[in-house]
C-alpha cells in the first residue's frame, strides 16, 4: 500500500481518535459537576379535610309499555313498534334521543329527528313513540332493539332505556 492510497484512512482513524478523546473529556467534566444541594424542607400539617360529591346522574326515560307488529299497508305487511314511555321529572321532549339497531344492542345508532320515528303526547305525563316500516323495513318475522335516553347539561346523558322487538310473521302483535 502506498503512502497516498494510507492518506484517507489514516485521516478517518484520527478523527476517531479525537472523538472518543472529546467523549471521555465531556463524561469526565459531568462527573466533576456537583448534584443538587441536600434540604431539611419537610410537609407535616395536623389539619386534614374531608369532603363527599356525587356525579351528575341523570335518569332514563321510563318504559311502560312496547308492542311490535305487523300491519297490512297498501297489500304490503309493515313492521311497526309502539313504545309507550315517560321522562323524568325536569326534562322536556327536546332533550329525548331515539335509538334504533336491528343487529344487536351495542349496535344502537342514533336516529336523526323525524327519520322513521314519530313522537306523540303527553298524555297524563305519557309519551308514545312509533318506530314505523320505513325505518324497520325487511325486518319480518326478524327483531330490532329501540331505546330512548335523555340528554342534560354539559354534555351528560342517561343510559338508553330501550326494548327488544320481535315481529311476526303475519298481521299480528307481540309484546316486547
Amino acid at each position: 500500500m502506498t503512502e497516498e492510497s494510507a492518506g484517507p484512512a489514516r485521516r478517518t482513524r484520527e478523527h476517531v481518535k479525537l472523538k472518543l478523546l472529546a467523549l471521555a473529556a465531556a463524561l469526565a467534566l459531568c462527573g466533576m459537576v456537583p448534584g443538587p444541594a441536600a434540604t431539611e424542607a419537610f410537609w407535616t400539617d395536623r389539619e386534614n379535610a374531608t369532603a363527599s360529591f356525587t356525579a351528575l346522574v341523570i335518569p332514563a326515560p321510563a318504559i311502560t309499555a312496547c308492542e311490535a307488529s305487523s300491519v297490512l299497508v297498501s297489500g304490503k305487511l309493515v313492521p311497526k313498534v309502539v313504545l309507550t314511555w315517560q321522562l323524568p321529572a325536569g326534562y322536556q321532549l327536546e332533550h329525548v334521543k331515539y335509538w334504533y339497531s336491528d343487529s344487536g344492542l351495542l349496535n344502537l345508532g342514533l336516529l336523526t329527528s323525524g327519520n322513521g320515528y314519530t313522537t306523540t303526547g303527553p298524555t297524563a305525563g305519557t309519551y308514545t313513540t312509533t318506530f314505523d316500516g320505513g325505518l324497520l323495513g325487511g325486518l319480518l318475522n326478524g327483531s330490532a332493539i329501540v331505546g330512548l335516553s335523555v340528554a342534560g347539561p354539559h354534555s351528560w346523558e342517561s343510559d338508553v332505556a330501550s326494548r327488544e322487538a320481535t315481529f311476526p310473521l303475519v298481521v299480528g302483535t307481540n309484546p316486547c
